[in-house]
């Protein structure tokens, strides 16, 4: 069994995937430790291209998936938990990219406490590689939590964790049992998903270090400005309720 699962789903992302995969197989836990799989969502530029050699260049370890219909992201992280096997599942959005060390720190703690889900901090980036803010360090370092009753549920639930769903890995004992999947062909899906578990894990790690390296991408789903798509989230939030 590998020891860490990595989803990543890929649409029209061939200015960005080979800095993606390159942070992903360089990782200090080691490229055979690790499963990196691809989901490409219908791209329509040279995404697939470029995942096909890295795919010929590490068979044992990276798997690319193609999907004929463009489903958007909670369907290509769907069927990338499909094909997981590894002990964590872990997500990475595409045009973002990771630090070296960023799975190796995340899975000795995530080991050593045998805790549901261990994550860290976060950069948000710009891509001409300035700096654009930092994620907020605990004055107290590393923090771990157990979820011990209900007035810490409401808690967490409340606060949420530092960052998305992608500076974290998950156990994919935990996942499978609570059958957490993602909404599809909406976007905020990840709100919706994060929720869900909230309430299913029993404790977590927070790594005092910002790892992941969020790229702050104009044209993304996200920064568009005055688009129809945004009301998704007043859906998801309906559908949370």
């Amino acid at each position: 069994m590998k020891k860490i699962s990595v989803i990543v789903p890929c649409y029209n992302v061939d200015k960005y995937i080979d800095r993606c995969v390159e942070s992903l197989v360089n990782q200090t836990l080691g490229i055979n430790d690790m499963e990196l799989i691809f989901v490409d969502d219908a791209s329509t530029d040279h995404t697939l291209d470029k995942l096909a050699v890295w795919e010929e260049k590490y068979p044992d370890s990276i798997l690319v998936i193609h999907c004929a219909e463009n489903r958007r992201q909670g369907a290509a992280r769907n069927i990338g938990m499909q094909y997981a096997s590894g002990e964590y599942i872990g997500f990475v959005d595409s045009d973002d990219y990771v630090s070296s060390e960023m799975y190796q720190i995340l899975y000795e703690k995530a080991a050593a406490h045998q805790c549901d889900v261990a994550g860290c901090l976060f950069v948000r980036e710009q891509e001409n590689g300035i700096i654009a803010m930092d994620e907020e360090p605990f004055q107290m370092g590393d923090r771990y939590v157990k979820i011990q009753n209900v007035p810490d549920r409401k808690r967490l639930m409340r606060r949420g964790l530092p960052g998305g769903v992608w500076c974290k890995i998950y156990s994919h004992a935990l996942l499978a049992d609570a059958e957490l999947y993602f909404p599809e062909q909406i976007r905020y899906e990840d709100n919706y998903w994060s929720a869900f578990m909230l309430q299913e894990i029993s404790d977590y790690y927070i790594v005092n270090q910002p790892l992941y390296h969020y790229i702050v991408n104009e044209q993304s789903t996200i920064m568009s400005q005055d688009a129809t798509h945004h009301l998704d989230r007043l859906v998801i939030e309906l559908m949370k309720v």
